[in-house]
């Protein structure tokens, strides 16, 4: 935690996973009542990691992941 850019990166994370998980308790109450949605963003966060795209573009990538997991049934 040296590097003040870790850090911003780690608060920056904390706050997007907030964003995400809020979208989904929002829109999928099935995942809420399974108690899912922390695992799902997990999930979500390993696809991205997979793609292997620049770290530029993975918050775009992170979005519209979330929005397809709030408007489909998939879990």
């Amino acid at each position: 935690m040296d590097s003040p850019d870790l850090y911003d990166n780690i608060r920056s994370s904390k706050k997007h996973r907030a964003e995400y998980e809020n979208t989904l308790i929002k829109y999928r109450p099935d995942l809420v009542k399974e108690g899912l949605v922390s695992e799902t963003v997990d999930n979500m966060f390993n696809f991205i990691d997979r793609l292997s795209i620049p770290d530029s573009k993975k918050r775009k990538y992170e979005q519209v992941t979330t929005k397809w997991l709030a408007t489909s049934n998939i879990k």
